[in-house]
């Protein structure tokens, strides 16, 4: 055999792997989030809206993913924040005892909203 055939094979061989036993089962995780609302609606004349979450969504200390998004008629979605220079609106969440509110403030009014919650 030829030097560059012993290469060849033997950059096959590496190629291809070897094959090992398998390794020990991880760590189990964390609880995962499994829960995906959407709520969509449309804003009023002051650029608001709210939308109660059931219970099981969180709580204050413990809260679900949550994002806001408007739209003004276009086909597109912009997301909210929580304010500052220049900002679209509002998007808070309330403890409100017995479950979650999402408000949505400072929006232009009558355009279209859209909450996703993720727990």
């Amino acid at each position: 055999m030829t030097s560059r055939a012993v290469f060849l094979s033997l950059a096959l061989v590496f190629a291809l792997g070897c094959e090992g036993p398998t390794g020990p089962e991880g760590p189990p995780g964390d609880d995962a989030m499994v829960d995906r609302l959407v709520f969509e609606g449309d804003l009023d004349a002051t650029g608001s809206a709210s939308v109660d979450l059931p219970p099981e969504a969180g709580t204050i200390k413990n809260p679900p993913l949550v994002s806001c998004y408007v739209s003004y008629g276009s086909s597109s979605w912009a997301a909210l924040g929580s304010g500052g220079p220049g900002s679209l609106g509002l998007c808070l969440l309330v403890d409100r005892t017995t479950n979650l509110e999402v408000l949505i403030q400072q929006a232009s009014s009558f355009g279209k909203y859209k909450v996703i919650a993720i727990y």
